[in-house]
C-alpha cells in the first residue's frame, strides 16, 4: 500500500511539474495584439498590413516617430557582412535552425545618422514559433554585433532612419544568407 501512496505522489508531481512548464512556453509564444515579457524584454505585438505581426520592444522610442526623409538618399554598408548570421547563430542552435527553416523573419533597423544601430524591430509570420525569449536573444547579439557605414547624403545629426533586411531561416542553416 505503501509503495502505490509514493507512486501515486510520483506522478502528482510529474504532473505538477509538467503543467507548469506548458504554462511557461505557451505563456512566451507570440500572439498578435499583445505584451510578451521574455526574460528582461517586454514585447509588444501587432497584427501588420502585411499579413503577419510586428514585433517591439516595448521600451523602443522610435516606433512612434517619424524616420528622416533624407535617409531615403543614404547608401548603407554593413560594417561586417557576416554579423546578423553571427547574431542568429548564438541564439539558435542549428537544431533550432532546422525547426525554424521555412520561416522567415524581417528585421527593422532604426539608424542614427553616425550609423549606429538605434534599435530593432521584427515582422514574423502570425504563426510563427519563434518564442519571445528567442527574440529576446536575437535582439540583444544583434545590438552587440551589427553596425553600419553611411555614405551618401548626410541627414540631421540627430535624425535616424529605418532600413529593413529580410532573413530567411533556411539560408543562415545552409550557409546561403548574404549577410
Amino acid at each position: 500500500m505503501q509503495f502505490f501512496i509514493k507512486t501515486m505522489k510520483n506522478i502528482a508531481l510529474v504532473i505538477v511539474i509538467f503543467s507548469i512548464n506548458i504554462t511557461i512556453v505557451s505563456a512566451q509564444k507570440l500572439k498578435s495584439n499583445s505584451i510578451i515579457k521574455a526574460k528582461s524584454i517586454s514585447y509588444k505585438t501587432d497584427t501588420s498590413s502585411f499579413g503577419g505581426m510586428t514585433v517591439e520592444n516595448e521600451r523602443n522610442v522610435y516606433r512612434k516617430k517619424m524616420p528622416d526623409p533624407d535617409g531615403i538618399n543614404v547608401n548603407i554598408e554593413k560594417s561586417d557582412k557576416v554579423s546578423t548570421i553571427n547574431a542568429f547563430k548564438q541564439v539558435f542552435s542549428d537544431v533550432r535552425l532546422h525547426q525554424l527553416k521555412n520561416e522567415n523573419i524581417t528585421i527593422m533597423y532604426y539608424i542614427s545618422s553616425s550609423g549606429k544601430l538605434l534599435e530593432v524591430s521584427f515582422h514574423l509570420d502570425k504563426n510563427t514559433t519563434i518564442t519571445a525569449f528567442e527574440l529576446e536573444g536575437l535582439e540583444e547579439a544583434i545590438k552587440k554585433d551589427v553596425s553600419f557605414k553611411l555614405s551618401g547624403r548626410k541627414i540631421k545629426p540627430d535624425g535616424f532612419f529605418v532600413w529593413y533586411q529580410n532573413v530567411t531561416f533556411r539560408k543562415i542553416l545552409d550557409g546561403t544568407f548574404p549577410g
